[in-house]
């Protein structure tokens, strides 16, 4: 006996190293989990605690789905609920668990790449690894892989790496706690978790990642979907419509200098005509190419080019997005896009039919303000080279070196110094009269170049 309790003494001991690390693991995830953990974490905190807010509108999809909307350009009412590498297998279960805690929406906005609709890469690395699925939601998905032999999902030893996942055993997350060394992730992902709830869910192509010269364009020649996500495709919008949820698939723009076959869009539209006649209450979608200037690559949009589809959904689709007046959060979501706008001639969609306000020092006449005036009714009074809103008090030294630039709502007056020689200068500020975007442009051929960063720290 005592031989026994040496035995399992020793046992315990050796093994004690393994279990504290399986303890930190599962209670210290953002201390050592990858950059993308923290939006999937932040999904599923959203799906299964109960909110405050009435969502009326949600995104499901993959990460063109995410890259493609803005809530805060939507409606207040609106969630971004799409993740990268999501495929209807996965959408299906986030609903699911949504409708368990929440009322249903009124709409559903549904997409996908086409490589998520021929294969699922994404649920061991991700939705295992970031643990966003059930323990019985995971084991549902790996029965059904095997009955349909889906590749992606079924490996040499399914049973085995879902325990490893559940139990966090170091065989899965040791890469990444080595990884995180000993300064670890925690500052990094919970900066990640809070922009992704200012943003309500979006984090595709955020910031302004332009297209990169030299991107190889997408090529569509066919269009295929595997068995298994076809079976759960069917099933997600079986519940959208079993729950009265307007049931919106679309196929998202992709850039003007993407390749799409005719055989592509035959094949695209017999499918989705089959889902159509299936179920009559749903709307199909195909939104039409548009410049790389809207994209970050050659697939994801990046909030420009969200920002000129979001609109066009809401010309479309009026009754899905509901409240015209800005709430708090969109305007903190709006300002910190605008923030990091760093074309010229693209601020303008972000502002109009907005309470913000563009002003524009150009001494040089490089920028074409004056054509705005069509466009634009807050780019209505000139003085002194400086463009701005006529409700404005804008004072000029006597040199003309430096504006002082105040309106109702600002705590004290801007000091703007004029731009330097064949360079202008663009100022924002946004309906509670905070600076958002301020800058300083020089033109470089077709091209404008930000040449100095004037926003306070």
């Amino acid at each position: 006996m005592k031989n026994l309790l040496k035995l399992t003494a020793k046992c315990f001991l050796v093994c004690l190293p393994m279990i504290a690390v399986t303890v930190y693991l599962r209670w210290q995830p953002f201390n050592y989990m990858d950059g993308e953990a923290p939006y999937y974490i932040w999904n599923r905190d959203q799906a299964r605690q109960e909110s405050e807010t009435y969502y009326e509108t949600l995104i499901l999809g993959d990460s063109v789905a995410n890259s493609a909307f803005l809530p805060e350009v939507l409606s207040d009412g609106t969630l971004n609920m799409a993740l990268g590498g999501m495929t209807p297998v996965e959408s299906y279960y986030v609903l699911e668990e949504w409708m368990d805690s929440h009322p249903a929406p009124k709409a559903c906005y549904i997409a996908y790449q086409d490589l998520h609709l021929q294969q699922d890469e994404c649920f061991w690395p991700r939705f295992m690894y970031s643990h966003r699925l059930t323990p019985s939601q995971s084991l549902e998905i790996l029965a059904c892989a095997r009955r349909y032999d889906c590749s992606g999902i079924t490996s040499s030893a399914p049973f085995s790496d879902f325990l490893s996942y559940e139990l966090y055993l170091p065989n899965k997350y040791m890469t990444s706690l080595v990884s995180a060394g000993l300064k670890g992730r925690r500052a990094y992902n919970e900066l990640v978790y809070r922009i992704n709830e200012l943003h309500r869910g979006r984090y595709i192509g955020s910031y302004f990642q332009d297209y990169q010269e030299g991107t190889v364009p997408a090529l569509y020649e066919h269009f295929q979907i595997d068995p298994m996500i076809d079976f759960y495709y069917r099933k997600l919008i079986g519940l959208c419509l079993a729950n009265g949820i307007r049931v919106r698939l679309f196929r998202a723009p992709m850039p003007d200098n993407s390749i799409c076959t005719d055989s592509y869009r035959e094949e695209f539209w017999a499918y989705y005509d089959g889902l159509k006649e299936a179920y009559p209450e749903i709307t199909v979608d195909w939104y039409e190419p548009c410049g790389t200037v809207f994209f970050s690559d050659a697939v994801h949009m990046n909030p420009r080019g969200a920002l000129k589809l979001c609109e066009e959904i809401k010309d479309r689709y009026p009754e899905d997005f509901s409240g015209q007046e800005l709430s708090e959060r969109q305007k903190e979501g709006l300002n910190d896009y605008i923030r990091y706008e760093k074309l010229p001639d693209q601020l303008r969609p972000w502002l109009e039919n907005r309470d913000y306000i563009l002003l524009c020092w150009d001494a040089d006449g490089i920028f074409p303000v004056g054509e705005w005036e069509t466009v634009l009714p807050y780019v209505s009074a000139y003085y002194g080279n400086v463009f701005a809103e006529g409700g404005l008090q804008l004072a000029l030294t006597d040199d003309g070196g430096t504006a002082e630039v105040w309106c109702e709502g600002m705590e004290e007056p801007v000091f703007w110094t004029r731009p330097e020689p064949e360079t202008f200068s663009m100022m924002v500020l946004d309906p509670e009269r905070q600076v958002v975007h301020w800058r300083d442009f020089r033109r470089d051929g077709e091209q404008y170049v930000v040449c100095a960063e004037r926003m306070p720290e």
